[in-house]
């Protein structure tokens, strides 16, 4: 299957093409912005995606409203493949010191559509075929009761899981992982580590997103934004990593044979881990297999190719890059085929995380431009300033500040 969108004026509202779909308005209330189908649109041989900051006001009884609309389009429902190569030229848009812009370029298991939360839920991003014993439930987050297509109820688990191969992220921020050391909110790391986690904006990350995860509640996993630490198991045994062996950042997992590749300036995406969920009542968290590339401004003005290499299965793998160059690799045989020992923060040693599988699920593909979660003011006071994101408002764009010298400063 290709696309070259060559042909001008293709339409993508619903049903109005073969193969893609353009989402309308806002179908998850949580969305910063509406999704607009006249937004996406072929011409001279490209397709466009555009972000506007006109307001939207949803034409139902509803009158949702947002301040900005943007494109996406998806392959849900008419298009879907199970392993291959991926591969989309383009540019992203906007500036690349500008934050706020989140383009996309992703694939999702078809039993859910994507920004339709009601679909998804007990579905993804699972990749999963087990029904664990009674010892092992809470290890596997109790998955006869939150995955929707569980082996334990329906003889075969399935659902919805996600390979998210462009997940952009313009901006100017230089993270510096000595500073998060400095500051406290992380342990300590020798200096080869705090050189392999620095991450300067702009960046692109590429992950693998599959449940279950590690449980919310285990010590196996690390704090958001830190780097994994180590496991003091309760009631003795030796201590060992958080996260997973294979992703740690330390320099064996780089180069051939390892996690991340040195063509690039890749760094593991420590932001998250997984999305947290609740379940018929059950906290659930899934694992985000994730690093980030860093980019330039070229990526923002000329097109470049972004690949995925898709295998299947109990000896699967996805293998990401960039213009050929090898950014990640996240193997069955590494990270989700090993059963994992799980110690929980309530002094539980016992249970064991069975295997995940790479997906097997026919999986269908998202384009989308969305504002980015960290979109508007990251440090802003509502004491102090409106944190406000519409940038029509001047009390959006102004946060004026008295300096010690006496001048009056827009910090914004």
């Amino acid at each position: 299957f290709s696309d070259e969108f060559e042909v001008d004026g293709r339409s993508f509202k619903d049903g109005h093409d073969a193969i893609w779909t353009a989402v309308e308005g806002v179908p998850d209330k949580d969305q910063h912005n509406a999704y607009n189908s006249s937004l996406a649109y072929t011409r001279k041989g490209m397709l466009y995606l555009e972000a506007s900051s006109d307001d939207w006001i949803s034409p139902d009884a509803s009158r949702k409203e947002r301040h900005y609309q943007t494109a996406n389009i998806q392959t849900w429902n008419k298009f879907c493949f199970t392993e291959g190569f991926v591969e989309v030229r383009a540019h992203l848009p906007g500036r690349p010191d500008v934050s706020g812009l989140a383009p996309r370029l992703w694939l999702a298991g078809n039993l859910g559509r994507a920004s339709f939360p009601d679909t998804l839920e007990g579905v993804r991003p699972y990749s999963y075929n087990q029904c664990p014993s009674s010892t092992n439930r809470r290890a596997n987050q109790y998955p006869e009761r939150t995955q929707e297509f569980s082996k334990c109820g329906r003889g075969k688990g399935r659902g919805s899981p996600e390979i998210s191969i462009i997940d952009g992220r313009p901006g100017r921020e230089v993270y510096d992982y000595q500073d998060k050391v400095d500051s406290g909110a992380c342990g300590p790391v020798d200096n080869e580590t705090v050189a392999l986690l620095r991450v300067a904006e702009p960046y692109s990350c590429s992950t693998l997103h599959v449940a279950p995860g590690l449980p919310p509640d285990s010590l196996d996993r690390p704090t958001p934004g830190c780097a994994p630490g180590t496991v003091t198991v309760p009631g003795g045994g030796a201590p060992r990593s958080q996260h997973y062996e294979a992703l740690l950042p330390v320099a064996s997992n780089y180069g051939d044979g390892g996690a991340y590749g040195t063509d690039l300036p890749v760094a593991l995406n420590m932001e998250g881990y997984g999305e947290a969920g609740r379940v018929r009542g059950e906290a659930t968290r899934s694992d985000a297999l994730s690093a980030c590339t860093m980019l330039g401004a070229s990526h923002f003005e000329e097109l470049h190719s972004w690949q995925a290499h898709w295998k299947a299965g109990e000896e699967g793998s996805v293998e990401f890059s960039l213009d050929g160059q090898r950014q990640y690799t996240v193997t069955a045989t590494s990270v989700l085929g090993p059963e994992r020992a799980v110690a929980f923060r309530d002094g539980d040693a016992a249970g064991t995380l069975l295997p995940r599988l790479v997906p097997e699920e026919p999986m269908y593909i998202n384009l989308n431009v969305d504002l980015g979660p960290a979109w508007g003011w990251r440090s802003c006071d509502p004491r102090r300033c409106d944190c406000c994101t519409d940038c029509k408002r001047s009390s959006c764009t102004a946060c004026l500040e008295t300096q010690a010298n006496g001048s009056v400063v827009n910090t914004r």
